[in-house]
């Protein structure tokens, strides 16, 4: 997860589309006629699902959870908060769902950008673990949400336990260790409150998925460490023979390699920053200008 700064979206608003929402929000609020809001919000969803392509390139083309490109997204325009039912987590049937915040379905600081496997409920075929953001929305205290119509700025009394990507100081909450596993960034007893914050988003957006472990530890991990391997050996060559052309070349590109597999715009980069980091030694020391660039 990087952080997204949704404001750039606002500048991208056209007069039509805000239009559009004015139309949209007043028919979901004034309902008229049979129909349920659920089905007028249906109605009313090519108004976010027009905003889809400015939300992806706002992530370089990436989900806004887990940094997955095209082999694991189509792309859903999934509203932070729920517009319609908000389901109990960890699931339990017998406590009936919420009203959502269907005022907030048409609000364009609601959108976030996801993959379909961080967004929608699925199955890990292989440890049968259920993820998928879905409708839930939990809070770190259930007595502060709020369930009537208000501005989006009142929403931050709330205290959510997901992590929001636009929130710049959510991202860092998480780290991913060199076989792909996502984890909390801080223990339970140091902070609890954001070391419950990350475990539950990584529950809930599905970021331990088996394939997604698999494409951070393969993808990720392995070349970060084949790519410090090799800085290290010709490095060493490059300080011993100050001529040795071919050393200092390999140096570069290896260098090169990793600063783009850092860079926001690189599929996995939080992934690739935190296997970098693994491997800083006294000896390493072109490791911390590269992470600070």
């Amino acid at each position: 997860m990087r952080h997204i700064d949704l404001d750039l979206l606002e500048e991208a608003l056209s007069e039509k589309w805000q239009e559009k929402v004015c139309e949209a929000y007043e028919k979901v609020k004034n309902l008229s006629g049979d129909m349920t809001r659920s089905e007028v919000l249906d109605k009313c969803s090519n108004v976010w699902k027009d905003l889809k392509g400015q939300l992806k390139q706002l992530s370089h083309g990436k989900c806004w959870y887990c940094e997955s490109v095209a082999h694991r997204i189509i792309g859903d325009v999934d509203h932070h908060r729920p517009k319609g039912q908000i389901k109990h987590y960890p699931p339990d049937r017998t406590v009936p769902e919420l009203s959502g915040y269907w005022w907030l379905a048409f609000c364009w600081r609601n959108f976030r950008y996801s993959c379909e496997m961080c967004n929608r409920l699925n199955t890990d075929a292989a440890t049968g673990i259920v993820g998928g953001k879905g409708s839930y929305f939990p809070l770190v205290d259930p007595a502060k949400r709020i369930c009537d119509e208000c501005d989006y700025e009142d929403l931050l009394a709330e205290d959510p336990l997901l992590l929001d990507p636009t929130v710049v100081e959510d991202p860092p909450l998480l780290t991913f260790d060199l076989d792909g596993t996502a984890r909390p960034v801080y223990e339970e007893q140091e902070y609890p409150i954001e070391h419950l914050r990350a475990k539950i988003s990584i529950e809930i957006y599905h970021l331990n998925h088996t394939d997604l472990k698999k494409r951070r530890q393969l993808e990720i991990a392995y070349k970060v460490k084949r790519l410090v391997r090799k800085i290290d050996r010709y490095f060493l060559r490059w300080q011993e023979n100050r001529d040795d052309i071919d050393a200092r070349v390999n140096v570069q590109e290896a260098t090169h390699e990793l600063k783009k597999m850092i860079h926001e715009r690189s599929e996995y980069s939080a992934a690739a920053i935190a296997a970098l980091k693994t491997f800083r030694k006294p000896n390493r020391r072109w490791i911390e200008p590269l992470l600070t660039a």
